[in-house]
């Protein structure tokens, strides 16, 4: 087994030169697709006059280079590389590569990694043997001119020459080979700013037929544009140059238009320096730039994408709003009239009558909220939760006293457990909790035939459990999972037993993991189901919540007095809501829009606002802007709206609102705000 993990590798890598200039991830996913071999003394690496498919970087040890039986050289730092030339060139090799000591060598395989079809890793090889070829065209160009001088100086013969100037042509002939191969165009330049070779993928690309000869000339014969207006470039701006010599430089989408492409190309250019592989001397630059249309095209397409996205996320939201308020307007008014009428004098049939008014217009107005809350969360929209204190006990009272009557109907038995509920006081989202619950007590009645309904609530740890367990149809554990998709009904033939559109426990469990908790089922067909649902609650000191209680009739306003104005346009709704407050004791002006309500701030001294927040000619939004803001005036103001979409509560706080209240009004909801705004005044 080898000594040498990918670390060191990458490290042994990165000290040689025509690795160190490139990034660590390409270097590891090159390193990823190669294999480190071993060699004993004596052993051969490569055999002369074979096809070398393979570069081998050596790790560790010692290598000789024999050809025709005679020792030419040898191999022993780190990063020296042998059996390029024969890959790039793919002539049989002209010498025999020998372990001259046990040696470790890290191995290329050209052909392997082609013929995995990485094409990054395929341009990084392509890179390192471009590098290559332009150091050993470079080296060979200087022997050249140092032999010329050599010549007139020691008047060398003839054939000699001819020997340097075949090995030159050789190199060039292999580097115009591979730059001729490449789609990209490569451009390489001397550090005098001189053309050493350019493909015939730059020409193509840039429009040109000839490149001039001096560098000064690059703007007005190249078709380079700016980006942002189309203009020529400027010497400055150009990534092959820069004040002073060459530079490393990356230049994302440059544009050019030029004849041959009329409507314009999108290119990403590139451009590094190169430096002899054993010496820290400039010898030029390497620029290469590659066509990247298609992929601007296609990133364009998704900002059209996102944009035609979000644009239809936010009419949805709108809808929603719209649909919030038109909903629940006509709503608030029948609940709160059958909320005032339950406080007069009925006879049994009258109540009864009443009852199931009540039941069937809040089982629809808790539809309405279950179909808009998971429509937002479907949207992407954030819910507002409101974490307060409240009583467990007496929420979870609250909610049984009202689902249960419905399994006393069906002959349905129910039971309720609070003896595990050690602590009553915590800080949660009642609304959300509440929410919860009634879908599944509504599914547990639903479902159930006979037997009994038990629900149980207990704290353990900050967390709050219930659990709600039935002895209903129950179903295979199998189906359970399904169940949580929206819209999943047990029965959906049009002679269906049990009503309902399949969205309260897709709902539920979204809210319970939103408020930081889960939800799960446990259930067997014909032995009913089991919910489990479960969320952080902190328990709070009972002594520390108010005890407070307040009679609900005309003494409510002596003991918390508020001039008050109601800003609302439905007639139905004003109606209900001046009954309502007529009940605690209070006597409120009315205005029928924003506007109003800003006139009648101008004429009077209204400590309290009830602000309705879809108005015609004002909303009540502009509305509390107006008054908190140009007015300077600062009473509490409540916004009392039937819009329940995610975002209208903040929006409705920045613009100087003290407290929030949905519709339909509940009279201990009002009276409770009331009493905490009078308590700070």
């Amino acid at each position: 087994m080898s000594k040498f993990g990918k670390p060191d590798i990458l490290k042994a890598l990165k000290q040689n030169q025509l690795f160190a200039q490139f990034e660590e991830d390409r270097l590891s996913a090159l390193i990823g697709m190669c294999k480190v071999v071993n060699f004993a003394a004596e052993e051969t690496i490569i055999y002369e006059g074979t096809q070398n498919d393979t570069v081998y970087f050596l790790l560790e040890g010692q290598v000789a280079v024999w050809a025709g039986g005679e020792h030419i050289l040898s191999y022993s730092n780190q990063g020296d590389l042998i059996g390029e030339m024969s890959v790039i060139s793919k002539n049989p090799t002209s010498a025999a590569v020998i372990a001259s000591a046990p040696s470790t060598l890290f191995t290329i395989s050209n052909s392997d990694i082609r013929n995995r079809g990485n094409q990054d890793l395929i341009l990084l090889l392509d890179k390192i043997f471009l590098d290559i070829l332009i150091y050993k065209l470079i080296k060979t160009t200087d022997k050249a001119k140092d032999f010329e001088v050599t010549q007139r100086n020691l008047n060398l013969t003839k054939e000699e020459l001819a020997q340097t100037s075949g090995a030159l042509s050789f190199s060039t002939g292999i580097l115009e080979s591979v730059l001729a191969s490449m789609s990209d165009a490569v451009a390489v330049i001397n550090a005098e700013g001189q053309w050493i070779n350019v493909n015939p993928a730059f020409y193509r690309l840039v429009g040109l037929k000839t490149l001039p000869t001096n560098l000064a000339d690059w703007p007005e014969g190249l078709g380079l544009r700016g980006a942002e207006n189309g203009e020529p470039l400027s010497l400055e701006e150009l990534p092959i140059l820069a004040p002073g010599g060459v530079r490393k430089a990356r230049f994302d989408e440059i544009f050019i238009r030029n004849e041959a492409k009329p409507e314009g190309i999108w290119v990403e250019a590139n451009s590094s320096p190169l430096h002899r592989l054993d010496e820290d001397e400039l010898l030029g630059l390497v620029l290469v730039i590659r066509d990247i249309t298609q992929k601007k095209k296609e990133e364009e397409a998704l900002i059209r994408a996102k944009e035609e996205a979000e644009n239809m996320a936010k009419a949805k939201t709108n809808l929603l709003s719209v649909m919030s308020h038109e909903l629940r307007t006509p709503l608030n008014g029948v609940l709160g009239m059958a909320q005032l009428l339950e406080k007069t004098q009925l006879n049994p049939e009258q109540k009864d009558h009443l009852q199931n008014l009540m039941e069937s217009g809040e089982a629809l107005f808790h539809l309405v909220a279950n179909i808009l809350d998971l429509t937002q969360i479907e949207s992407g929209v954030r819910l507002n939760f409101n974490q307060k204190p409240l009583s467990v006990s007496a929420l979870v009272t609250e909610i049984w006293n009202k689902e249960s009557l419905s399994a006393t109907r069906k002959g349905v038995d129910w039971n309720m457990d609070l003896t595990g509920l050690l602590a009553d006081q915590v800080v949660s989202d009642a609304a959300r909790v509440g929410q919860i619950l009634r879908n599944l007590l509504n599914n547990a009645v639903k479902f159930s035939e006979r037997g009994t309904i038990t629900l149980k609530a207990w704290h353990q740890e900050d967390l709050l459990y219930f659990e709600i367990l039935d002895q209903g149809i129950g179903m295979e554990p199998k189906e359970i999972e399904s169940h949580f998709h929206a819209f999943s009904q047990k029965d959906v033939s049009f002679s269906r037993k049990h009503d309902g559109l399949g969205i309260g426990l897709a709902l539920s469990r979204q809210l319970a993991r939103r408020l930081g908790g889960d939800l799960r089922l446990e259930s067997r067909l014909h032995h009913g189901t089991k919910a489990i649902f479960f969320l952080p609650a902190p328990a709070i000191d009972e002594e520390s919540v108010s005890k407070e209680v307040f009679a609900l009739d005309t003494s409510f306003a002596a003991r918390f007095p508020y001039r008050i104005l109601v800003a609302e346009d439905n007639q139905m709704n004003q109606k209900l809501i001046l009954k309502v407050l007529g009940k605690l004791g209070y006597a409120a002006d009315l205005a029928d829009n924003g506007f109003m309500a800003v006139e009648k701030m101008k004429e009077g001294e209204y400590n309290l606002i009830l602000m309705d927040l879809q108005m015609p000619d004002m909303d009540g939004i502009e509305a509390a802007r107006v008054i908190t803001g140009e007015m300077k005036l600062h009473p509490v103001i409540i916004a009392l709206t039937a819009n329940a979409t995610a975002g209208v509560e903040q929006e409705c706080y920045a613009v100087g609102m003290l407290d929030y209240m949905n519709k339909p009004l509940k009279l201990q909801e009002l009276a409770d705000k009331l009493a905490h705004w009078g308590h700070q005044a």
